[in-house]
């Protein structure tokens, strides 16, 4: 247990020869090794790292030694991959790029420790920074990044209700902009007024997904410039 690793570590590192302190060293990594345990938690790992450093050369090699080690090592692996989850999430401008990579660090921690508790909440802060930055981008109208962000926030969680409702919330957005700039653009060719219409096709460009719907819009915008909104003929 961590007393008898604490007090052991202490008592060798005066006099790494004492014999009842490597005694209870090994009975202590027997005990840790017995509990299989796969990765440590942060009260036990630095004991642990400071036993094994003071373990004599002889028993250094043993199954039980050998274990914890494993352990120390697995738990130092998953402790990096969740700091590097932790940066890349809270990196400021964080696009779909940086949350991937963020999510890959969090999965490569489950892959060590599936429940660890850290890695776990890792994934759900990903995915709600996900949804805040796609909705965000919405509004700024990138629609693109917002569904390339709403896509790998469902892959975290398929089917999670907060998912659904950033996306009910993105499309909504979308559907209340093209209205308006349509209205905006309809009255504009109607004035004969060019730089309104040219301002609202601007930004139906970035609000319209069909591309022949554009083009017809951009014919009517020619033949304002050329006929002041009749048409030829």
């Amino acid at each position: 247990d961590r007393g008898a690793f604490a007090i052991a570590a202490h008592i060798l590192a005066v006099d790494p020869d004492h014999t009842e302190a490597r005694e209870v060293l090994g009975r202590a990594l027997t005990e840790l090794r017995d509990a299989g345990t796969a990765v440590l938690p942060e009260n036990l790992l630095k004991v642990a790292e400071q036993a094994l450093a003071l373990l004599p050369e002889e028993i250094a090699d043993e199954p039980d030694a050998v274990s914890v080690r494993s352990s120390v090592e697995r738990t130092r692996a998953l402790r990096e991959q969740i700091r590097r989850g932790e940066r890349l999430a809270a990196r400021e401008g964080a696009g779909p790029r940086t949350f991937a990579r963020a999510i890959e660090a969090y999965r490569a921690a489950l892959l060590i420790d599936p429940a660890n508790a850290d890695a776990l909440r890792g994934l759900d802060d990903v995915q709600r920074r996900m949804l805040e930055r796609a909705v965000a981008s919405a509004y700024d109208l990138r629609f693109g990044t917002a569904e390339t962000l709403l896509d790998q926030a469902e892959l975290v969680q398929a089917g999670s209700s907060r998912v659904l409702d950033a996306r009910s919330q993105v499309m909504a957005f979308r559907a209340q902009a093209q209205a308006q700039q349509l209205a905006l653009f309809k009255d504009a060719v109607a004035s004969n007024d060019l730089d309104a219409a040219n301002q609202a096709l601007d930004v139906l460009r970035k609000v319209l997904d069909d591309a022949s719907q554009i083009q017809d819009l951009e014919r009517k915008i020619v033949n304002v410039r050329l006929y002041g909104g009749f048409a030829p003929g």
